[in-house]
């Protein structure tokens, strides 16, 4: 009879978890919470959200960190209130340092309609390993993930298909010291530009196609792995002279 008893309410117990899968498989990855860990603001530039870690103490993060796509909890301003609305809407930025510094994250994966990454967004992370990125990213900020020294993978989420990213903007010692870097998942758009030291002693960095680019700063490649190649355009007159160090 026991055993009956036992078995009736495991049965029990394994029925109510696969509805919970099954009502979480159908989530959005929007956040509508009012005391949500990070908080967003509207920007009417970038016609979406910039998102922020407001309360870091607030996640323990052990393994891959998924940035919500979107959430209907936002503010219009700068320290405005965050307000309950009516529609979600993306989330396009990361806000400069938001991240900054916190050395218990292993992995990201950044919303899909993601356009700019904020200065200093990911600087010191210095646990970081593995970045999954959308195609819409155009702008990485200086110091962005400077001093990541275990990063080794900038590739694109599942979502964005075939299609990769066309940066425009690489700033000032972007990925400063990030040894262990050597897959880089994303092309450079037309006339995009490298700031000084965006790679700086990357050493494991791939072989480059920056026929694009229109500006590299100083030193942005000292320390360029020389079993490697680096396309060029015809004319690199613009660039800094010291541009591979």
């Amino acid at each position: 009879m026991k055993k009956r008893i036992i078995s009736l309410l495991m049965v029990i117990v394994l029925s109510v978890a696969a509805i919970i899968g099954l009502a979480s498989c159908g989530e959005d990855n929007s956040v509508h919470e009012k005391y949500s860990a990070y908080s967003f603001v509207y920007d009417s530039a970038l016609g979406g959200l910039v998102i922020n870690l407001e309360r870091p103490q607030d996640l323990n993060y052990t393994a891959t960190v998924i940035i919500p796509e979107s959430s209907y909890y936002w503010a219009d301003s700068e320290g405005g209130n965050q307000t309950d609305h009516a529609e979600a809407k993306a989330v396009v930025a990361i806000k400069s340092e938001a991240f900054k510094n916190d050395v218990s994250i292993v992995s990201m994966i950044l919303p899909t309609y993601l356009k700019k990454i904020g200065a200093g967004a990911f600087e010191g992370c210095t646990s970081l390993k593995a970045v999954s990125i959308s195609s819409d990213i155009t702008e990485i900020g200086d110091d962005a993930f400077s001093g990541c020294g275990e990063l080794r993978t900038f590739t694109l989420s599942e979502l964005a298909g075939d299609k990769k990213s066309a940066v425009k903007t690489i700033g000032r010692n972007a990925f400063n010291s990030c040894l262990k870097l050597y897959l880089m998942d994303f092309e450079f758009a037309a006339q995009s530009t490298i700031g000084e030291k965006a790679f700086y002693y990357d050493a494991n960095l791939p072989n480059l196609d920056l026929s694009n680019v229109s500006y590299v700063g100083s030193r942005a490649f000292a320390g360029y792995n020389p079993s490697k190649t680096i396309k060029t355009p015809s004319s690199t007159s613009a660039w800094a002279v010291d541009w591979k160090g």
